[in-house]
């Protein structure tokens, strides 16, 4: 008999996708499946769409969850799951039809924990596919050879892809390794269930074929606000931290540190996009951080000179603030400056 396979639904306002999300997934050609759809406090109407499709397929529970927010909603679909194995898909997402099949056939044909799949970025005028940087299967020495030491995504890397919809886990694997899924995190949260996992798999697989398609709206497009990025970062630095002490096998605290900086160097342009932001008080608050200053200590041993994010980890420690701001904020000269000096190095 094939196994169970538990897709858990977070749903937030999604009135004007959830039908195609939900299409997508009862319409499977695997058909051993329960859908969760947990509702987070939707003020428009898509718990009343998802209410006429449970009416129809009696394999979906729908639930709410009283406690705002990405991370406990989709907590609270995990705690109902009975499967052997959990997928997640974001309310304005959806799976090509065979996905399933496809992910479960990988998964018991190689034993893996983990099977990870390429994307489809999907904006409103083209699609993309996105692909891992890594193909077939990966055992323990495999995972800290090759994996471990690029597990933190930097500028220069391509990176596994944390986004949980990519990924068939086996849902005991799951289960053991929620410490670091932080309800704090609103932003970013996806690293924390993701990395974990892969660095305790016993096995994981990649497949090299683009299954799910992730939404880009306009208005991600954008790039809009991000509300509390610095407590963001904050959190998922303590917890990837602890990560890194529980993982015995590698040390990846210079990706860490590194990590940090480059989202620091974000968080501060991210202040701009606000009507009532505080610049001046947002670069103050990273500067006065013990994480920052351990986070530029390490990341000057080993970062590139004469990049940007060299220059702004230096700028951080040194509690320049004016330098922080020029360098977050270039005027259209030094940019011109910028990129000449970068011609005139290559040569």
């Amino acid at each position: 008999m094939s196994k169970l396979v538990s897709v858990v639904i977070p749903v937030y306002n999604c009135e004007k996708y959830i039908s195609e999300c939900l299409d997508s997934v009862t319409c499977q050609t695997y058909k051993n499946i329960e859908i969760i759809i947990v509702n987070d406090n939707s003020t428009d109407g898509s718990r009343a769409i998802c209410e006429d499709y449970q009416k129809q397929f009696p394999k979906i529970t729908l639930t709410d969850n009283p406690e705002k927010g990405l991370v406990p909603t989709r907590l609270a679909g995990m705690a109902l799951a009975k499967g052997d194995w959990l997928l997640h898909l974001d309310a304005d997402d959806k799976f090509v039809l065979d996905m399933i099949e496809k992910m479960v056939a990988v998964a018991d044909y190689n034993n893996a924990d983990i099977t990870i799949c390429d994307f489809f970025k999907w904006t409103p005028n083209k699609i993309t596919v996105m692909k891992h940087n890594y193909n077939g299967l990966f055992d323990k020495e495999k995972i800290k050879a090759e994996i471990a030491p690029n597990i933190i995504p930097d500028s220069t890397q391509k990176p596994i892809y944390p986004c949980t919809w990519t990924k068939l886990f086996r849902t005991g694997l799951l289960r053991e390794n929620l410490r670091y899924y932080d309800k704090n995190v609103r932003m970013g949260e996806d690293i924390l269930l993701s990395y974990p996992n892969i660095l305790f798999a016993d096995k994981v697989y990649f497949l090299n074929e683009p299954l799910p398609y992730n939404r880009h709206s306009d208005i991600q497009m954008t790039k809009s606000y991000k509300p509390d990025y610095l407590n963001d970062i904050t959190n998922i630095y303590n917890n990837l931290k602890n990560l890194n002490n529980d993982y015995k096998e590698y040390d990846f605290s210079l990706q860490l540190c590194n990590w940090y900086v480059l989202r620091a160097f974000d968080v501060v342009r991210n202040e701009k996009k606000s009507e009532k932001g505080d610049i001046e008080d947002i670069i103050n608050k990273l500067i006065k951080s013990p994480i920052t200053q351990e986070a530029c200590n390490k990341y000057d041993a080993f970062a590139n000179k004469g990049h940007v994010e060299s220059e702004f980890a230096k700028a951080l420690k040194d509690g320049d603030v004016n330098k922080i701001y020029r360098l977050a904020f270039p005027s259209k000269i030094s940019r011109i400056k910028r990129k000449l000096k970068k011609i005139y190095d290559l040569h």
